[in-house]
């Protein structure tokens, strides 16, 4: 109904019936013809027919006031539809966003940023990106790694209360090679998936850092 006095100036649309008894029984009868159909109005015309309430159904004074409001109805529940359909779309989603493992340790966005950082200027540095020969993992860039003895031979780390075993560096420097050699979009994204898939702790990111570092 305050629908309707706003709109009374408006061209196009009807005035509203100035018995208020007689716009609430349309405004209410409009509502349910909107959500039920034709069908509906069809059943309340056999049933009112000779009710005089009920006379804006088969023509007259308020019957272009009863069609709009219809109308007005219907357009309202498809815009609601249209909201929850969007609703549950977007919701969908966000439920499609790959999860990640409760079982594994959250990488902060500022060490995934530092690594790739690492990678992208560790294949600079070495350009024209040729290697004659395979890079020792526990010795790279003339520089003794900080997990190996000073014969090149791996000695036993010993990981902090609560941390993982260090990745395989040899695994890593399979995937930092394609890097060197080409640093191709591909090969840096290899990269940084490797990265961060074994990155699960600070101790691991300082140690994949320092071998990038020394790298």
């Amino acid at each position: 109904a305050l629908l309707c006095c706003k709109m009374e100036g408006v061209s196009g649309v009807p005035r509203p019936p100035e018995d208020k008894e007689t716009q609430t029984v349309i405004d209410k009868l409009s509502v349910f013809v909107a959500r039920n159909g034709a069908e509906f109005e069809e059943m309340t015309k056999q049933k009112q027919t000779g009710n005089h309430k009920f006379a804006f159904l088969f023509g007259g004074e308020h019957h272009a006031y009863y069609r709009w409001k219809v109308q007005l109805e219907r357009a309202s529940l498809v815009q609601k539809q249209i909201e929850e359909q969007q609703k549950q779309l977007q919701q969908k989603r966000q439920m499609m966003q790959p999860q990640q493992s409760s079982g594994s340790a959250a990488v902060h966005p500022s060490v995934q940023q530092s690594v790739q950082e690492a990678i992208i200027q560790s294949s600079i540095e070495k350009a024209p990106w040729q290697q004659q020969n395979p890079v020792d993992s526990s010795s790279v860039g003339g520089h003794q790694l900080p997990w190996s003895t000073g014969d090149n031979e791996p000695r036993e780390e010993q990981p902090l209360v609560g941390e993982h075993e260090l990745p395989d560096m040899t695994e890593f420097e399979d995937v930092i090679v394609p890097v060197v050699k080409s640093c191709s979009k591909e090969s840096i994204q290899n990269g940084k998936n490797w990265v961060f898939s074994n990155a699960q702790s600070p101790y691991h990111c300082y140690h994949i850092s320092q071998y990038l570092y020394y790298r």
